[in-house]
């Protein structure tokens, strides 16, 4: 089925379509009407239809300047204009801007409806031809080497089980299984006077490294990633160096590029060729001590820190991705993961001043990002422990239970911000609409006014955090209020209507047996037990 909006300012125009159209014998529901472009375009937003039936002459917005936003905002709609027969000069107008067809007064049904099977039909062959770009583009993107990139890059990332690692391996025809790993890390640097044809002259000879034993992903035009397997960790351990020393030479034989290498770890299990990465990685920032354009093996940076290769206690990016991604029940093994870090390091105060300092900038970052202000901050005791007692001698225990305590406090926060961050501005906006709901010209302009924000945004806050449109909530309360007056039986459907902010009594007869399956006369006899009026 196909939604369909109809906008006509003269209620008799309109009735006479909406009610004597077969549109659900033509594959078309009919999901809402409006009488002027104002109030249809909001309309339109909430609906999203792919049929547009307006008249061009309205007031507020006329027809031919609806039709300008329509097609500019959402170019997937089809608008089909009515118009009268002095209205041929804007109707051409409208046929240049992209308007699907147009309709001379008085419209007749079976004009209507072929104007509407041929907008179905454009719509019909602009969705077969979009289907059949985005498989040609499926097709395309779905090829070995894209798929074999993405592979192993989740691979060195540590984004896989075995079970994924083998599978993927299998499926992309890569032989995978060894009984060592190394990972490379190639970066190329050149002069500012010298062309990117040499970066793209380096990437060629690159490209040849890759064989069922070197597995390569160019992650830029300056740094390449190469994954070693092999025989033995003692072989791999010597191939390492002799393949990054044989890529330095040819390099710089053939091109103006200089090129540094930096080696990480050998490793017997793939779930840890992400460590070797990391190593690779480590390795390649510490560069600058050992000179440019040189082959570094993360074994070498171990003269220069005995603890290079282990992992800090509470590292700054792991705190900060726990408290933005973590979950309550988490923290325990979080903490206990960090914990057993402190084995690698001597137990001094540098260690835990240092944990502690990681937490406390961390955390205090996150809370100020969520809306703790700093009042608060001052005032709250976990974290004046941490930044004032840093310099203290405490037992680990101290130090784990402390922070274990600031990181729950600001897990607990963030839960409490997720449920008020619009809880105030929702209320602010349902009240205004149930104290002007009344008003036939309350719009979404008015409220998103009253509350200081723009339509759109308001619009998009409001569904997401309610389920329901603008225009949905205003027809509830609107439909709620009539029920409880037409319970009164004092006044008429129509008085009715007027009342709660209807400006079409037809209209309103729609959306009241829409919303609540029974015409409004009928719903007065079942509360009232008294004849339904005429």
């Amino acid at each position: 089925m196909y939604k369909a909006v109809l906008i006509e300012d003269e209620i008799v125009i309109r009735e006479n379509i909406r009610e004597n159209f077969p549109w659900v014998e033509n594959g078309i529901l009919l999901v809402g009407e409006a009488s002027d472009g104002e109030t249809a375009l909001q309309l339109i937003e909430d609906v999203n239809p792919q049929i547009v039936i307006t008249d061009i002459k309205m007031p507020f917005l006329d027809g031919l300047d609806l039709s300008r936003i329509i097609l500019s905002q959402m170019p997937w709609i089809k608008v089909i204009i009515m118009t009268g027969h002095d209205d041929f000069e804007l109707a051409q107008q409208a046929l240049k801007i992209g308007v699907s067809d147009y309709l001379l007064k008085p419209v007749g049904m079976e004009e209507l409806k072929a104007s509407l099977h041929s907008v179905i039909q454009r719509i019909d062959d602009e969705r077969a031809h979009l289907e059949n770009i985005e498989r040609l583009q499926t097709e395309m993107e779905i090829n070995k080497q894209f798929l074999q990139k993405e592979f192993l890059s989740n691979l060195i990332a540590g984004a896989l089980s075995v079970s994924e690692i083998f599978d993927t391996a299998t499926t992309l025809n890569i032989a995978i299984k060894a009984k060592a790993y190394g990972v490379i890390v190639l970066n190329l640097e050149m002069q500012p006077s010298s062309v990117s044809e040499e970066f793209i002259k380096a990437g060629s000879i690159i490209n040849t490294l890759q064989t069922d034993d070197v597995l390569l992903i160019r992650s830029s035009l300056k740094e390449y990633i190469l994954l070693m397997k092999g025989a033995s960790e003692r072989a791999l351990q010597n191939d390492r160096y002799r393949i990054s020393q044989s890529i330095k030479r040819e390099l710089e034989r053939q091109t103006k590029v200089q090129v540094s290498l930096s080696i990480g770890g050998v490793k017997s299990r793939l779930q840890d060729i992400h460590e070797s990465y990391e190593e690779a990685q480590k390795t390649s920032k510490l560069s600058y001590l050992f000179g440019k354009n040189k082959v570094v093996g993360f074994e070498d940076t171990t003269m220069l820190n005995p603890y290079q290769g282990a992992r800090i206690p509470f590292e700054r990016s792991e705190i900060s991705e726990f408290l933005r991604m973590g979950l309550k029940d988490e923290l325990e093994n979080f903490i206990g993961r960090h914990t057993q870090r402190f084995e690698a390091f001597p137990s001094n105060l540098f260690f835990t001043m240092l944990a502690r300092f990681n937490v406390f900038y961390e955390t205090t970052l996150f809370l100020e990002e969520i809306g703790y202000y700093q009042e608060y901050m001052e005032s709250n005791q976990q974290l004046n422990l941490l930044i004032t007692g840093c310099t203290e001698s405490l037992s680990l225990e101290e130090v784990i239970e402390q922070t274990r305590q600031i990181l729950a406090f600001a897990l607990q926060q963030r839960e409490q911000q997720k449920i008020q961050t619009y809880e105030s501005l929702i209320n602010k906006v349902k009240n205004y609409i149930k104290a002007n709901y009344q008003h036939r010209t309350l719009q979404l302009s008015d409220v998103a006014n009253h509350v200081n924000m723009s339509c759109s945004h308001l619009s998009t806050i409001f569904n997401q955090e309610t389920g329901m449109s603008y225009t949905d909530y205003v027809c509830e309360i609107r439909i709620t209020k009539a029920k409880e007056l037409l319970s009164l039986g004092s006044l008429r459907s129509a008085e009715v209507a007027y009342a709660v902010g209807f400006s079409d009594p037809h209209y309103f007869y729609t959306i009241f047996k829409k919303v609540t399956g029974m015409t409004s006369s009928a719903y007065r006899t079942s509360v009232k037990g008294v004849d339904a009026e005429v």
